[in-house]
């Protein structure tokens, strides 16, 4: 199927699919919708040569019905190949399996950039800073934008990610290699626990992990309670928050675009101060508010706090 008239080409392909012919040489046309039920391995020569996308819709080629298939992508020595080339055939290689299209396009758009908002550029520099960056300093970027031209800002739009809002600490807060052996586990329990954004989604999490690997080591549990005091960080509009030698430190946001919704939330820190005065240390710097909490003894403790904050519950630093 190479330079040939389309008639040629109709009565190739019925060949093939009627199984007269056992071997079809194409170009990428094959590429453009064609489905070949009894197609089970493709050979592509030249890969490195192909984007992505090509490479992907190639492979979809074959494997099309309950049989196993095989994809070949034949390339010379890793050395004579470019680092775009070499993670573009990684991402293929990685991601394999069914209903991966959306993971391809996203490694695609991270190798390749997204282009310029403002000109004709087809690539751009987001592969220096992730996707997930790039998307982040735009959204900011609009709301300042939008703040800068009276228009109105929803509070899903104001809300800081709780995967965003950053802890440094010197509690052990960690998945131990003894408890998940490899390495490739504990990063995607990681990544699962940091994207979790619900009390029922972290608990099917914990669940499995409970399941799969036992009960859950102390420096897990402190993990576990670490991301839900992100959660009611969030709701505070806390961007960092620290806890070393028993002194949790609340950082809040400095964007312009948060200052109304944290001044809505003074009464709540003041009351809070007022109860504990002896406890608390507040103060604010050019950008922000930073408030102190003494003794911190651990993140659930910490949770206790910032739940009374939001609910104005007048405990005790000791009943904590």
């Amino acid at each position: 199927m190479v330079h040939m008239k389309s008639d040629e080409i109709e009565t190739v392909t019925m060949a093939f699919l009627k199984g007269k012919i056992d071997v079809l040489i194409s170009t990428t046309i094959i590429e453009s919708g064609i489905d070949m039920p009894m197609a089970n391995t493709i050979f592509i020569n030249d890969g490195q040569n192909f984007g992505l996308s090509d490479l992907h819709q190639l492979r979809g080629r074959v494997g099309r019905r309950n049989q196993k298939a095989f994809c070949y992508i034949l390339i010379p020595p890793t050395r004579f190949l470019s680092s775009i080339a070499q993670k573009r055939l990684k991402t293929i290689e990685e991601f394999s399996d069914l209903g991966s299209g959306f993971s391809v396009a996203i490694k695609d758009l991270e190798i390749r950039g997204a282009g310029s908002i403002f000109g004709a550029e087809q690539s751009g520099f987001i592969e220096d800073v992730g996707y997930e960056m790039y998307q982040k300093i735009l959204d900011e970027t609009l709301i300042e934008l939008r703040q800068e031209l009276n228009m109105p800002i929803t509070d899903n739009e104001l809300n800081i990610p709780s995967s965003e809002i950053t802890i440094d600490t010197d509690r052990s807060i960690f998945i131990p290699e003894f408890y998940a052996p490899t390495s490739i586990e504990r990063i995607k329990l990681y990544r699962e626990l940091n994207e979790s954004n619900s009390e029922n989604q972290l608990n099917d999490i914990i669940e499995m992990m409970i399941d799969r690997f036992g009960p859950l080591p102390p420096e897990t549990i402190e993990l576990i309670d670490a991301i839900k005091l992100k959660w009611l960080a969030q709701q505070l509009y806390i961007e960092k928050i620290t806890l070393y030698k028993n002194i949790l430190t609340l950082y809040f946001s400095s964007k312009d675009y948060y200052k109304d919704k944290i001044i809505q939330k003074l009464p709540n820190i003041l009351d809070f101060i007022q109860n504990h005065p002896k406890n608390t240390n507040m103060k604010q710097d050019t950008h922000r508010i930073i408030l102190s909490i003494e003794p911190t003894r651990n993140f659930k403790m910490a949770r206790k706090y910032l739940e009374e904050i939001l609910e104005k519950k007048a405990e005790t630093i000791e009943n904590v």
